[in-house]
């Protein structure tokens, strides 16, 4: 499998976009990469402070949304259902 560099250039722009993004733009950027279909990687994104500041706060929803897209499962997505 080729390394996708589109898909890495895309990773690139989001993590450089979160390094300012708070509260509510962070949401939305989250919701950009989950859109975004060249990318399948996101555990560079969960791993920037402003990101993880999402997990104790009104929008913990979303962190955890993002934390089963780098780590979960299928299961873990639909058992959360109700929550995103």
């Amino acid at each position: 499998m080729a390394f996708d560099t589109a898909g890495a250039a895309n990773l690139e722009q989001f993590t450089l976009l979160a390094k300012n993004a708070r509260g509510r733009a962070c949401v939305a950027l989250i919701q950009q990469v989950l859109s975004n279909k060249k990318l399948f990687v996101f555990r560079e994104l969960l791993d920037m402070p402003n990101v993880e500041a999402l997990k104790d706060s009104e929008h913990k929803e979303h962190y955890e949304l993002l934390r089963i897209f780098s780590f979960g499962t299928y299961s873990d997505y639909v058992g959360g259902w109700p929550l995103f």
